[in-house]
């Protein structure tokens, strides 16, 4: 409910919290299932937008599930800066 509500009446918040899940998203390795748990909180800063807590469970290669957790940096044009690993 929390995404569609911000899709309708918070775009360009939705839209930069879609463009770190996908770069994140694109960083798991093949056949991990990852699932989205968080998909962080949004901060303006003067050189652009940042995502963090972003967190996700996924498949380790043990096979237990693990939780890893990200933080999301853009451009002021809304373009990928950077990913970094977040803290728990």
């Amino acid at each position: 409910m929390s995404d569609w509500f911000e899709s309708v009446f918070q775009p360009a918040q939705w839209q930069t919290k879609v463009t770190c899940r996908d770069a994140v998203l694109a960083e798991m390795p093949a056949g991990s299932y990852p699932r989205l748990q968080d998909s962080g909180s949004l901060h303006q800063t003067r050189d652009g937008s940042s995502v963090t807590g972003i967190r996700l469970t996924m498949l380790g290669q043990d096979g237990e599930e693990r939780v890893v957790h990200y933080n999301c940096y853009l451009t002021a044009d809304g373009e990928l800066h950077r990913l970094a690993p977040g803290r728990p």
